[in-house]
């Protein structure tokens, strides 16, 4: 049975997505609410709001992925997920800090 993917059911459901890198003019959009950063707090947010008729826009910056972009390659992942590459670190570089960077936030990547 395959994993259940809440990204492509929400784009079914008439989710309206757009990705910034890909505009070649300016793009206006209308919004009741603004939401930056699609991880825990913002997902769940946004979910609340628009279920209670809210027209919410939310922003990421990193990708929209979905389970086929999964191809479990440890090295893929860490480049094309996570910040600066798997890179961040503490100030003093003695913590490796891994941060999502895609929709889902941290989330994304630490789910199990």
């Amino acid at each position: 049975m395959p994993v259940p993917d809440p990204f492509r059911e929400g784009m079914a459901r008439g989710w309206k997505t757009r990705d910034g890198s890909q505009l070649d003019s300016d793009l206006t959009l209308e919004a009741d609410v603004v939401i930056v950063g699609s991880g825990a707090g913002g997902g769940t947010t946004a979910e609340i709001l628009s279920a209670a008729g809210y027209r919410v826009l939310l922003i990421e910056e990193g990708p929209l992925r979905t389970s086929s972009d999964f191809r479990l390659l440890e090295d893929e992942a860490y480049s094309s997920l996570y910040q600066e590459g798997v890179g961040r670190m503490s100030k003093d570089g003695a913590i490796s800090i891994l941060q999502g960077r895609a929709v889902g936030g941290t989330t994304l990547v630490n789910w199990t």
